[in-house]
């Protein structure tokens, strides 16, 4: 047998042990990772996705090299847009800023092309409590409410289409967009296919809108006559502040009655 070992000599056959627990194989002290975890290196994959930023009220040049900074693949088009916004500047995106998307995705930039007309028509404005009331309806119609809120309404509201009562539309139904597409005898309007609605124009129309007390007017929209029950109510008349031909203008008529809540909506379009 041999000799037994001395105590110094077990310590430092431990404190060797220990040494070598501690050690991978590659002879690299374990270093623990930030959360705790033991890693020999540190290491991070490279991040293969970008948030869309926000292009609306760029230049459309501006965007297309930001987008393309970031790795993404811009596509634009030139839409029929607002003499009162700025020429070749985004009006419109696709996906919606803020969206998470896989580098090398497709954006799309709908750029303002050309205006139809001179911008500002001087018309009358309505109160300020109609003008109210029409804000709140624009901002439905584009979308820019939150969702679950409809125009100001707490009773049911009669759809006319070119002077045609088209439905009515329920109280609980209000917030529904699609409940606001109609068809006036079951046939198109004013060279639209049905079904059509009020909240269309303005989605198509990025530019100002004038809140007017004239009724709808333009040379080539030719509206039936609305019912005399109407006359009771006050109404303010939402329409592109701007000329427009006669395959884009678009007039809709708010019928509010004295707790100021729409009662009516009357929609006329221009007949090419």
């Amino acid at each position: 047998m041999g000799r037994p070992m001395s105590m110094k000599a077990l310590a430092v056959a431990i404190a060797l042990a220990v040494l070598a627990v501690g050690c991978d194989a590659d002879g690299d002290a374990g270093v623990p990772e930030p959360d705790g975890s033991p890693s020999r290196s540190l290491r991070t994959s490279p991040d293969a996705r970008v948030v869309i930023p926000d292009f609306v009220g760029t230049r459309a040049w501006g965007a297309r090299e930001e987008a393309q900074a970031l790795g993404l693949r811009p596509k634009v088009f030139s839409g029929l847009g607002s003499a009162c916004l700025p020429r070749r500047g985004v009006m419109e995106q696709r996906p919606a800023p803020g969206t998470r998307v896989a580098t090398g995705s497709r954006v799309v930039l709908v750029v303002n092309g050309r205006g139809v007309g001179d911008c500002g028509l001087g018309l009358p404005p309505a109160a300020a409590d109609l003008r109210r009331i029409g804000g709140l309806f624009v901002d439905f119609a584009r979308g820019t409410e939150p969702a679950h809120e409809g125009p100001p309404a707490d009773t049911p509201v009669e759809l006319f289409i070119g002077g045609v009562l088209a439905r009515v539309i329920p109280t609980a139904r209000m917030a529904d967009r699609h409940e606001w597409r109609a068809c006036p005898g079951g046939i198109g309007y004013a060279a639209r296919s049905c079904p059509v609605s009020p909240l269309t124009p303005f989605r198509e129309y990025p530019g100002p809108i004038a809140m007017t007390t004239e009724p709808p007017a333009h040379v080539c929209a030719h509206p039936t006559a609305l019912p005399e029950s109407l006359d009771v109510y006050r109404s303010v008349t939402l329409t592109p502040d701007e000329g427009r031909d006669c395959t884009s203008y678009f007039g809709v008529q708010l019928f509010v009655n004295d707790v100021g809540q729409i009662v009516a909506v009357s929609l006329v379009l221009s007949d090419p």
